[in-house]
């Protein structure tokens, strides 16, 4: 083991597969990127909101961002789909995990049976935990957008309160809505839609150009 200029080798033995772990990461670049890992993750609820913030990503990191999104679940009820983000995220933020104080998640407005999961959640991630203020993405989004992409979003809004109950349309017709969505969206969109601004700016960290700030 190299112990810097002048210093010579040293050789000694590994005491546990942690320190195994920690000298093949360093060995093979010391970076999930060089690993070809994502350089960081961001957890979303459901596929819409993975369609949106993964343009907004893009559109915030120039088209470079080495960033995943993962969907925790899909439309069934709040609750459990904030234990599916929980889920999700466990491999991510264990200590040994090189995600565990870079990990984002981005969740809807949680109501109040959820508050256990929330409370969980707010202490695995702490400030990286954005929740919108909002039941859904797409109640989020800024009308202006929707009228970009040919659509109305009082309209979108009330076709999907109307298939609640009706999962496999439902999935549909939010993969039809978060597509056009994702397609109109422009950079300011994003900075609009401040709050997924700020994911996509969390999760991006270190690569970020110096005009790209998070809106106060």
């Amino acid at each position: 083991m190299h112990n810097g200029p002048g210093e010579g080798v040293r050789v000694g033995s590994l005491k546990s597969p942690q320190e195994l772990m920690d000298v093949v990461f360093r060995l093979l670049g010391n970076s999930t990127e060089d690993l070809f890992f994502p350089k960081n993750y961001v957890v979303v609820e459901g596929a819409s909101d993975q369609v949106i913030v993964e343009r907004a990503v893009e559109l915030v990191g120039h088209r470079s961002p080495k960033i995943k999104i993962l969907s925790a679940g899909g439309v069934d009820g709040v609750q459990a789909t904030l234990d599916a983000v929980r889920r999700a995220l466990v491999p991510l933020i264990v200590n040994d995990s090189p995600y565990a104080k870079t990990v984002v998640a981005l969740i809807d407005k949680a109501p109040a049976q959820a508050s256990e999961t929330l409370a969980r959640l707010k202490s695995d991630l702490g400030e990286r935990l954005i929740e919108l203020p909002a039941d859904s993405i797409e109640e989020y989004l800024p009308a202006a957008l929707y009228a970009r992409a040919g659509r109305d979003k009082r309209t979108d809004l009330q076709t999907i309160g109307e298939l609640r109950s009706q999962r496999v349309e439902l999935q549909a017709f939010k993969k039809e809505v978060s597509n056009a969505l994702a397609a109109a969206m422009t950079l300011e969109d994003v900075h609009q839609a401040d709050l997924i601004h700020k994911a996509a700016v969390a999760a991006l960290a270190d690569r970020l150009p110096a005009t790209s700030q998070v809106p106060p």
